[in-house]
């Protein structure tokens, strides 16, 4: 069900022209209590970027050193991505979960 709410956000953001970027994805319900998530090659959690990166940097150094040529492009985009997520969890009242949120490193820096 949340997964449905979060695809209209998306679909009202879409059609509204707000510059909020959701991500969201297919999940197949196989039973009661399981069920598939689909897969999303080229990401990773924040903690486990954490454990890779040399522990002395931060996120805006670590954004300049991954994405030198798309720096502002990153940024925006994470930006873009955060405030969806953030507007969609306090409307929905999902609790803080910021340790397992997910960035799409290859191309775009998305949460």
């Amino acid at each position: 069900m949340t997964m449905q709410i979060i695809k209209r956000f998306h679909e009202i953001f879409i059609a509204a022209e707000i510059p909020l970027r959701l991500r969201p994805y297919e999940i197949l319900i196989t039973s009661q209590n399981s069920g598939l998530i689909e897969f999303m090659p080229n990401t990773i959690s924040i903690d486990g970027l954490k454990k890779k990166i040399n522990h002395s940097w931060n996120l805006n150094l670590f954004f300049r050193k991954f994405f030198a040529n798309k720096f502002e492009e990153a940024q925006k985009n994470f930006a873009e991505s955060l405030a969806a997520y953030s507007l969609v969890c306090y409307i929905l009242s999902i609790k803080d979960r910021y340790i397992f949120l997910v960035f799409k490193l290859k191309d775009t820096m998305e949460i």
